[in-house]
């Protein structure tokens, strides 16, 4: 699954800050991408508010007394305020829609072809952080296409944008599909792939980083995906690339890679031989944990052969 160059970036928001910053860093990777920007709000019944910015946004606390069309023309507002913002710091070309229903299903729904999902997520806790990461969760589960999420601790400013892009394997297909959009995201940004592979579940020992293009090397080291990487590399000549392992558990290694990674790709819900080293549960701790966005793939997934 490589980022598709056949359709725009699609980032679901609601008007909080979360969604704010994902929708700012989604629209940097538009322009380096060369891609449209579509934001998306869904409006959910009853309706909500949000106290910070006392104006219903489909979370928080209950507001009884708000109308469909008040709530209609501040999504209106906010939607196109976030959009000229986007516009004038990026130069890209950005669309709206407002959908009602479950903000996941609206994302979903939003556009038939999509380069990847990008959303919000905090742990700052309350209401509203819960129901942003819910959303990031089940996106991250059914999505049809990669879903990014945009953590709290990502800056606005572009500054984590030049890190490596660190991508774990554990021998499942999905794996497989991680790599592919890892490379082909790291191309864009001229940035080094770091791959982690997870062996025996906890890997124990700690290797040289490998840098090979021979797929009979890289077969010894990972196995069958051996194969996926050395195509990897011979189709993307540019992006150098490591293979380490780390010690301790997967999910710590991943996510102490993403201190200084500008983006973290992992597989959900894996079926390799080391059932669930990479995926799955530790999807969602990379979701809740990560230091950097987490790009998110699924066994649902869309195949794409472009670039």
């Amino acid at each position: 699954m490589e980022v598709s160059n056949d359709g725009a970036i699609v980032v679901g928001v609601d008007g909080t800050e979360p969604s704010e910053r994902a929708a700012q860093w989604a629209a940097r990777q538009a322009a380096i991408f060369g891609k449209p920007l579509l934001l998306v709000y869904a409006m959910q019944w009853p309706v909500y508010t949000s106290a910070h910015l006392h104006a219903p946004v489909g979370i928080g606390a209950m507001e009884p007394g708000v109308t469909e069309e008040p709530m209609r023309r501040w999504a209106r507002d906010m939607l196109e305020g976030l959009a000229e913002h986007c516009r004038h710091t990026t130069g890209v070309d950005v669309h709206t829609e407002i959908f009602s229903g479950d903000p996941a299903d609206a994302v979903i729904l939003a556009a038939d072809r999509v380069a990847f999902v990008v959303v919000g997520h905090s742990d700052h806790g309350g209401v509203a952080e819960f129901l942003l990461g819910s959303t990031a969760q089940r996106l991250a589960r059914s999505c049809p296409w990669p879903v990014v999420v945009v953590r709290d601790e990502v800056t606005v400013d572009g500054r984590r944008d030049e890190g490596p892009v660190v991508v774990g394997l554990d021998g499942s297909p999905v794996s497989g599909r991680a790599l592919r959009f890892a490379f082909g995201f790291a191309a864009r940004h001229a940035a080094e792939v770091v791959v982690l592979h997870a062996a025996d579940g906890e890997v124990t020992t700690v290797v040289e980083p490998v840098e090979t293009h021979d797929e009979a090397v890289l077969r010894e080291d990972v196995g069958p995906l051996g194969a996926e990487l050395a195509a990897c590399a011979q189709r993307y000549p540019g992006v150098r690339h490591q293979l380490m392992s780390v010690p301790g558990p997967a999910v710590d290694g991943l996510l102490s890679a993403s201190a200084e990674a500008s983006l973290l790709v992992v597989g959900s819900h894996g079926k390799g031989a080391v059932r669930r080293a990479f995926m799955g549960s530790v999807s969602h701790a990379a979701i809740d944990r990560a230091s950097c966005p987490v790009a998110v793939l699924s066994p649902q997934t869309t195949e794409s052969d472009q670039r």
